[in-house]
């Protein structure tokens, strides 16, 4: 079984009832309250229970943390907006959104030299936001729930010399 909504084994399925059970006191903190997002967690950790209620706890942890709330109407340093090239590219025949990231072609020392650890921080995690809201707006325009999308790491360029 893959472990996807429609194709779960009855120890998956169990473990599914179990984690809505055992986070029923956070439910009202979660971005989204519906079996595709619980299975991510439990895919993440092998459908252990306790390890999927554990990272799924650190993770509203860490949203606090970072901010992440507001993140998407977040102002990065200008050299952020420029120099980190992640955007999104297309979408597949199936409609999967495909983001491509040119990683060979980055000037890391400058970047490090400019930003802060938290803004680079930061700034990953708000196109990581990005790519999961591209993902609901396909699920909307297709009328079909997708859960997934493409990343593309062009490494031309890339140097060890280069970077360090």
């Amino acid at each position: 079984m893959s472990g996807q909504v429609g194709d779960l084994s009855p120890k998956q399925e169990a473990a599914l009832a179990k984690l809505k059970e055992t986070i029923a006191d956070i439910a009202d903190q979660l971005e989204e309250d519906d079996d595709y997002y619980y299975l991510r967690w439990l895919r993440a950790r092998n459908f252990e229970v306790e390890k999927a209620d554990k990272q799924l706890r650190e993770h509203l942890v860490a949203r606090e943390t970072w901010k992440m709330d507001g993140l998407l109407e977040w102002e990065a340093p200008v050299v952020l907006e420029k120099y980190l090239t992640g955007r999104l590219h297309g979408h597949t025949r199936e409609g999967h959104p495909v983001f491509w990231e040119r990683i060979g072609s980055l000037d890391l020392k400058g970047i490090v030299r400019a930003a802060t650890r938290d803004d680079i921080v930061r700034f990953r995690v708000r196109d990581g936001l990005r790519m999961m809201q591209a993902i609901k707006l396909q699920t909307e325009k297709l009328g079909r729930r997708l859960h997934t999308c493409v990343i593309v790491y062009d490494l031309q360029g890339l140097s060890i010399q280069k970077h360090f």
